[in-house]
């Protein structure tokens, strides 16, 4: 394990967790629920996932109390292995950490620290939000009640370096879906319920990538019937 994780895993990290996992490796987390959590050290439990994770092709833990979410294999690169780890340190802040595998073992790539964080509606997904041909994470932190509008951290991925470049003018924005094949990202907003027709009203904010940031350049409204 490369001290310079260690180290930074040290300040980060804040709590003991017992967890599930996913992937080739379906016990990797749970051999960790067997230590004395008492005296477990919150760093030793991180590095520990980081060192069982070198081994298997894809690790998976989404752990929500005490929270942390770490992910390793191909997700980022189809010909090479990485890691993202999301902490909550404290209970309205996330860190997100990447790392690369090197010759003495995982190493830290780079860190966003002191997100707004709501680890009860937590969720991640990685898509190419910016169409350059690297997934990037987006980083739930509320959803709404009724017609589900999914608002949270935009964090781009360096196709090169794989460092984390985080989009505010995205954090209002609800519901991203990069399109593709016009390279345009679609989100909506809510604009009522007809509930005598059975009809959502929305509006759909069409943004193109402008100087390296999400702008809006139209909006069209739109009923969906829920009959």
């Amino acid at each position: 394990m490369n001290y310079s994780v260690v180290a930074v895993l040290l300040v980060l990290v804040g709590a003991f967790f017992g967890c599930e996992s996913s992937g080739t490796d379906e016990h990797a987390a749970a051999s960790l629920m067997d230590a004395d959590t008492s005296v477990t050290n919150d760093a030793v439990i991180l590095e520990a996932l980081l060192n069982k994770s070198i081994s298997v092709d894809t690790m998976q833990v989404d752990q929500r109390d005490p929270f942390l979410y770490f992910k390793s294999g191909y997700f980022l690169d189809e010909h090479k292995k990485y890691a993202l780890a999301v902490i909550c340190p404290a209970d309205s802040m996330y860190d997100v950490c990447v790392y690369t595998i090197g010759p003495d073992g995982w190493q830290l790539i780079d860190g966003v620290h002191g997100l707004d964080a709501f680890p009860v509606e937590f969720d991640v997904m990685f898509k190419d939000y910016n169409f350059d041909g690297q997934n990037d994470v987006f980083i739930q932190v509320t959803v709404s009640n009724g017609w589900a509008m999914s608002r949270g951290h935009l964090l781009i991925v360096d196709p090169k370096t794989k460092e984390l470049q985080l989009h505010p003018e995205a954090k209002e924005l609800a519901n991203l879906r990069p399109d593709t094949d016009s390279n345009v990202v679609f989100t909506e907003e809510w604009d009522g319920y007809d509930s005598v027709n059975g009809e959502q009203h929305l509006v759909m904010l069409t943004h193109r990538w402008i100087n390296n940031a999400l702008t809006l350049t139209g909006k069209r409204k739109v009923t969906v019937s829920l009959r």
